[in-house]
């Protein structure tokens, strides 16, 4: 049997600012993104976070990214991927998908 191609979405390297904010949480965490495509980001935490995790997300885009317009969005995303800190001061990777998507989201609130 041949293997099935599964088509990913197009990732963009890129070092963008970006925010986050865990459940419960009133404070937003500064993180910069590592990759992003249409269905999802990889960025760097200061603390490691388990798969699954549902979380608040801003990021701003400087140009278009496949179907993500330039500008501030906010998102609910979930964990999907951890890896261990290289080093603590460098961050945990971790990967997300986006659940929904939330235009001109305000980080205060």
């Amino acid at each position: 049997m041949g293997r099935q191609h599964i088509h990913r979405a197009a990732r963009f390297v890129l070092a963008v600012p970006a925010r986050y904010r865990l459940p419960r949480r009133s404070v937003w965490t500064d993180v910069c993104i590592i990759n992003l495509s249409d269905t999802g980001v990889m960025f760097r935490t200061p603390e490691p976070i388990q798969n699954g995790t549902l979380f608040e997300m801003v990021v701003q885009t400087p140009m278009q990214l496949g179907n993500i317009a330039p500008g501030r969005f906010g998102c609910l995303a979930r964990i999907t991927r951890t890896e261990p800190a290289r080093l603590p001061e460098d961050g945990y990777p971790v990967g997300a998908e986006f659940v929904e998507f939330r235009l001109d989201q305000d980080e205060s609130s």
